[in-house]
């Protein structure tokens, strides 16, 4: 019974452990700078407002998608996107989904479609030919956007957690 507790403690242990470094680390490559990362810069205002967005300046961009709470009346985050440039894929023209998350309360509304496509018509007019992503079979439903989206699986590989492993799922699709 001792050795079970044991066990059972230190699996969970070695895989949050793992887990969390994981996330942790590949945070860190682009959601710690965001703006750094995907190059973007202030957009030049035509008026004398103060309010000024942060726009691509290279194929890379990030996109964050709001609404306006109908009880409190305040524009929250429900959602947000990256398009980045695939270097560890070594295939020429294509782009990367990245960070695509839309809040619980807000799915299945249209917003990760919507996310999708602002990548995609990026990419696009960025005169790049393919688009990649990674999940894990832990996101059945972006799994299945993906999939209704036109995405294809080429590559499955297991990580290692713990003393078990995530099945991490490359996906690629052709702009044309």
């Amino acid at each position: 019974m001792v050795t079970d507790v044991v066990y059972i403690c230190g699996s969970a242990y070695a895989s949050i452990g793992l887990y969390t470094n994981f996330v942790s680390q590949s945070l860190k490559d682009d959601l710690e700078d965001p703006v750094g990362h995907y190059q973007l810069v202030l957009e030049k205002s035509d008026d004398s407002s103060s309010a000024r967005d942060y726009v691509p300046s290279t194929v890379k961009a990030f996109w964050v998608a709001e609404s306006v709470c109908s009880t409190t009346g305040k524009t929250e985050i429900v959602g947000a996107v990256g398009l980045d440039s695939s270097s560890h894929h070594k295939v020429a023209g294509t782009g990367e989904v990245r960070r695509i998350v839309v809040s619980p309360y807000h799915r299945r509304l249209g917003i990760a479609a919507a996310l999708m496509n602002a990548c995609e018509s990026r990419a696009k007019a960025c005169s790049l030919s393919n688009m990649v992503l990674t999940t894990s079979q832990y996101q059945p439903g972006a799994i299945n956007m993906y999939e209704r989206a036109g995405y294809r699986v080429y590559n499955r590989r297991a990580f290692p957690s713990g003393w078990g492993t995530i099945d991490l799922i490359d996906y690629g699709k052709g702009l044309a």
